[in-house]
């Protein structure tokens, strides 16, 4: 693979078209200069030394030493990011158990996080192991296939959840048979699987599985997660623990470590058992077993730097420039008209030229020295003052490919995740090599990743297989983000249908309370309703009708009709007496 690191600067070629210019234009001139003196045919005889060629084979010198010396400035590379070396080690597969029994708190904070962080503190002591991981509940599943690639282990195992698992339960069988299925039998290294479990087995039989593995030169290892008197197990809700888990009875689960069984499976696979506790994992312990194990050497994939090739161009235009100072502009046969220090311009231009070529020499190597102090702090894991020396090394040489590229790493490292994306989308947009563009998609992919930007982080990884089909590390990180988007877009849609579902309840609820609320009201009504009508009998009854006579109305009237009656009589009484007297006094 071949590039230009400044490549800009080959626009400098362009100046050659305008040395031949002025090498013609200063032609002319002597010629015309000549012409004042007399004949051009006399003139000529008069100087029969001078040598019309000379002139054009040292413009032609001139020429090429100035074409080398643009290219020796534009520092031509000859490399890749990636080569193949050569490493001694074994293969090593951790499978973690992940289901829900893992978040008991026997172990701070729990069983997982403290399991997690063992293994990565076990990454952080790799040199030239390759390390696999796989996760299982009632099923498992390989989370990081096996590499040499620490960092991608150490992002993948921070992934690692119990949520990741659709199916509930502990088939340790099942990691033991993936793991074995995971390894290189043609490599001679040794291989050894450590599984690390409360021991809580409900699938399957480990310790078949283990024998099966014995026999293919499998060793495996169990480290017990969790207390002989157990812990119950936290239930939590959008990320805050409500309860804990209860059987079908009502009764708190409570979850013990099982060492019978982890021992068992140890012995059977000629490992090793160790019971974690709060200060100690185990893991040590089990890696002083592994590092006794047999060593292979393998080929792997390794970050490099390229290599310059400027200064074998600066040499050649070194030596061209030599070559056309010793050249004199005067007719020689053979090298005895070579005087040295003859053409006073040409020393005064290869003087200058020299100049220029050292201040590019250690303008270049001040930058470069930059950038090897900022990959020796990088690799010691000093982040934050490597980023500072690839900041220096971009001050001397502000489109330093290899120093952005760097910088942007450090930051990834640093955890300013936005401003590595922005760096490595700058890098994947500048670079022309495609091997370059796929590294800086896959790195921009793994920070967008993350940043939890899952739908740009998928078009990351894509870009990144578009220019190198063949990488199997983008191929699996992009499987990872489609399956984490997946799980996120069915968590969104389970939180929206559990959104709608508590809706459509509180719209009933509300209903509900709404109808009581009417029937109470229209009660209320009612009794109102009744109540009135009630006040209203009573006044009627209280007050007379318009023809019916109040007591004291009739009390008066019967006492009229009385006296009315008593008048009455009395004027009959008289009447009769009067009739009397009539008929006795004419008795006739």
């Amino acid at each position: 693979m071949f590039r230009f690191e400044n490549i800009e600067l080959l626009w400098g070629l362009l100046a050659i078209p305008l040395f031949v210019l002025l090498f013609i234009f200063v032609a002319k001139w002597k010629q015309n200069a000549l012409k004042l003196f007399g004949e051009l045919p006399i003139i000529n005889q008069l100087m029969p030394e001078v040598s019309k060629g000379k002139p054009i084979l040292k413009l032609i010198l001139f020429s090429l030493a100035y074409t080398f010396l643009i290219f020796g400035l534009a520092n031509p590379q000859i490399g890749t990011k990636l080569k193949e070396v050569k490493r001694e080690g074994v293969d090593l597969m951790i499978t973690l158990d992940v289901s829900n029994s893992m978040l008991a708190e026997d172990l701070s904070p729990n069983r997982l996080e403290r399991a997690k962080r063992a293994i990565s503190q076990l990454v952080d002591r790799l040199h030239n192991d390759r390390i696999g991981i796989i996760v299982f509940g009632g099923q498992a599943y390989v989370q990081l296939p096996i590499t040499t690639d620490y960092a991608a282990a150490k992002l993948f195992l921070s992934t690692i959840n119990t949520g990741i698992i659709p199916k509930q339960g502990t088939a340790i069988g099942n990691a033991i048979d993936l793991a074995v299925e995971s390894f290189d039998f043609d490599s001679k290294s040794g291989k050894a699987i450590i599984v690390i479990t409360d021991g809580e087995n409900h699938e399957d039989d480990a310790v078949a599985s283990t024998q099966k593995a014995t026999e293919k030169g499998v060793v495996v290892h169990t480290i017990g997660m969790g207390s002989a008197q157990g812990a119950p197990i936290p239930a939590y809700r959008r990320g805050q623990q409500i309860d804990y888990r209860k059987d079908k009875e009502g009764n708190t689960v409570v979850t013990k470590l099982n060492e019978q069984m982890l021992q068992e499976i140890a012995i059977a696979g000629n490992g090793t058992y160790v019971r974690a506790t709060n200060a100690q994992a185990g893991l040590k312990h089990i890696m002083e077993k592994v590092n006794k194990m047999e060593k292979a050497e393998f080929g792997t994939k390794m970050y490099t730097d390229y290599e310059d090739r400027f200064q074998y161009f600066i040499g050649i235009a070194l030596i061209l420039l030599l070559i056309e100072f010793l050249i004199s502009e005067r007719k020689s046969r053979w090298l005895s008209d070579i005087k040295l220090f003859e053409v006073k311009n040409s020393k005064k231009t290869t003087a200058t030229i020299i100049t220029l070529l050292c201040l590019a020499y250690g303008y270049s190597q001040e930058e470069k020295k930059y950038i090897i102090d900022g990959n020796k702090k990088y690799k010691d894991e000093k982040f934050e003052d490597a980023e500072k020396e690839y900041a220096k090394a971009l001050e001397k040489n502000a489109v330093s490919f290899e120093g952005k590229f760097n910088q942007a790493d450090a930051l990834f490292k640093l955890k300013k995740y936005e401003e590595a994306a922005q760096q490595f989308n700058s890098l994947a947009t500048e670079a022309e090599d495609k091997k370059l563009k796929a590294q800086a998609y896959h790195n921009l992919g793994n920070s967008l990743l993350q940043s939890e930007k899952l739908e740009e982080c998928i078009n990351a990884y894509k870009n990144a297989l578009r220019n190198n089909p063949e990488d199997d590390e983008t191929r699996y990180n992009l499987a990872y983000a489609l399956k984490t988007l997946q799980q996120q877009e069915q968590q969104q849609q389970q939180q929206q249908q559990n959104q709608d579902k508590n809706q459509e309840n509180q719209d009933k609820k509300e209903s509900k309370d709404q109808k009581q609320q009417e029937n109470k009201d229209k009660k209320e009504q009612e009794q109102k309703d009744q109540q009135q009508d009630q006040k209203k009998q009573d006044e009627q009854q209280q007050q007379p009708k318009p023809n019916e006579l109040s007591k004291e109305d009739v009390e008066r009237l019967l006492e009229a009709m009385q006296n009315e009656e008593r008048n009455t009589q009395e004027k009959v009484k008289k009447r009769k007496i009067k009739a009397t007297r009539v008929q006795i006094e004419k008795d006739w």
